[in-house]
């Protein structure tokens, strides 16, 4: 089994090659905190991209799924014991931080039941939507980071992290707009425009 300070690394290395963005700005954050942070922003970097790593949505599926489970504790090794992720130094890394910082793995679930949007070329029904999908997948990571940073969830840190998320997930999906639309994909929707 790795060692837990090259289950950091893999995390680093992971957020550095999915999440150039985030990456560059965690370096900023104390040494301490880091690899806390990283880790987090790696592990919904790895859910982000499985849209794109795998081409049919079951088999996409598949792969959220192992890694809900694996946060719920739900994963059997086949002799009723727990298995412990040992096999993923990026899980490995992201249940150290849980543990470590006192995070609830539950909001992490719900970014992963969100991220299933993403598997599919549904449009996004309305405003209303799309700020429910930016607030699982985008101001939760915000809020988690500033637990992590402050030692505890920060006096109005939700609130902020709420619209903070919604701003940037929207920044993200204008940036790419014409990737997805490439794609066959409006993943905005139409009201905004």
């Amino acid at each position: 089994m790795a060692a837990p300070d090259d289950n950091f690394a893999f995390a680093a290395q992971t957020l550095r090659a999915l999440d150039r963005r985030r990456y560059f700005a965690t370096l900023i954050l104390p040494e301490k905190s880091r690899r806390h942070v990283q880790a987090l922003y790696a592990f919904a970097a790895e859910i982000e991209a499985v849209r794109h790593k795998v081409s049919e949505p079951g088999l996409s599926e598949i792969r959220l799924r192992w890694w809900r489970d694996m946060l719920e504790g739900r994963l059997d090794s086949g002799d009723g014991g727990q298995e412990d992720a040992g096999g993923s130094p990026l899980a490995m890394a992201l249940l150290d931080t849980l543990a470590t910082c006192g995070l609830d793995p539950a909001p992490l679930c719900r970014l992963i039941e969100a991220r299933r949007f993403d598997l599919y070329r549904d449009p996004m029904p309305d405003l209303a939507t799309f700020e429910g999908y930016a607030g699982e997948t985008v101001s939760v990571l915000l809020h988690m980071a500033a637990t992590i940073l402050h030692g505890a969830s920060p006096p109005g840190s939700a609130d902020v992290a709420g619209h903070l998320g919604v701003t940037m997930a929207l920044a993200d999906e204008l940036n790419r707009l014409g990737f997805n639309l490439s794609r066959g994909h409006l993943r905005l929707p139409l009201e905004i425009f």
